[in-house]
């Protein structure tokens, strides 16, 4: 009994090497996103000053949770933060596997 509950609680932990980063897909008008200056394939690689990969139902509970709110934004080869004050309200897409790959290693030399 006791293994099959240290399986299910293994299943339920993410991968953190399983999850990309995200790109701005749909940039809307007033948007929190839009006042930020965020633009359309802008890619979100960093959370308070760590390294963030992740779905977008995890990045906007984190922007409600957390007290500081600096996002890190990877654009056109330069990175840049952001302070935010919760959820962008923008659609988020994930980076293909072979970007995400080259674009952790930048990150990991920015951050």
């Amino acid at each position: 009994m006791e293994d099959n509950k240290s399986n299910i609680q293994k299943n339920k932990e993410i991968d953190v090497n399983q999850l990309n980063f995200l790109k701005v897909d749909k940039l809307k008008r007033g948007s929190h996103a839009f006042s930020l200056m965020l633009r359309n394939e802008d890619i979100i690689v960093g959370l308070n000053g760590k390294i963030f990969r992740g779905t977008q139902k995890i990045l906007n509970q984190r922007l409600k949770d957390e007290e500081i709110k600096i996002i890190t934004i990877f654009r056109k080869e330069i990175f840049f933060n952001v302070k935010a004050d919760g959820p962008l309200g923008i659609k988020l897409l994930e980076v293909g596997n072979d970007e995400a790959d080259e674009l952790l290693k930048k990150t990991e030399e920015y951050l």
